[in-house]
């Protein structure tokens, strides 16, 4: 089931960077699917799927885990020991990896996390190309 498919964009946060129409913030398509709801009679480790590809039209490719991980993981309630984080690679459409969000600190109430990265394996690109069928497919 997919629980948002959609844009991501960092915002601008001084009067002075959104004088600047034509700076490009990084931006990024995000599909979240849970797991548990399209099978419910499975358990399975990490039931939330975050999938993540950087838009053409953004600004130079930067990571969506480390930018805006937190963000993400905050405003859909997510908890991160139970989401699969997979990024798609935006100069080739074939490379995957996944990010592991591991706590390393607090800012307030807030959770800050450090994100560490692996590549993708071969059951989890066969349960990707599942739920979103274009991921994988070479860009045109």
């Amino acid at each position: 089931m997919i629980l948002f498919d959609g844009s991501y964009r960092l915002g601008r946060y001084t009067r002075r960077a959104s004088r600047h129409r034509n700076a490009q913030m990084p931006s990024w398509r995000i599909c979240i699917m849970d797991l548990s709801a399209d099978t419910p009679d499975v358990r399975h480790l990490r039931p939330i799927v975050v999938h993540v590809t950087q838009r053409p039209d953004s600004a130079p490719p930067a990571p969506c885990a480390e930018c805006m991980g937190d963000r993400i993981l905050r405003d859909f309630g997510l908890d991160p020991e139970k989401v699969l984080w997979i990024e798609q690679d935006p100069d080739s459409p074939h490379r995957f990896r996944v990010a592991l969000f591991r706590p390393k600190g607090l800012f307030g109430t807030q959770t800050l996390y450090a994100v560490k990265w692996r590549p993708i394996q071969a059951n989890e690109r066969s349960l990707l190309q599942r739920f979103v069928p274009e991921a994988g497919r070479p860009a045109v």
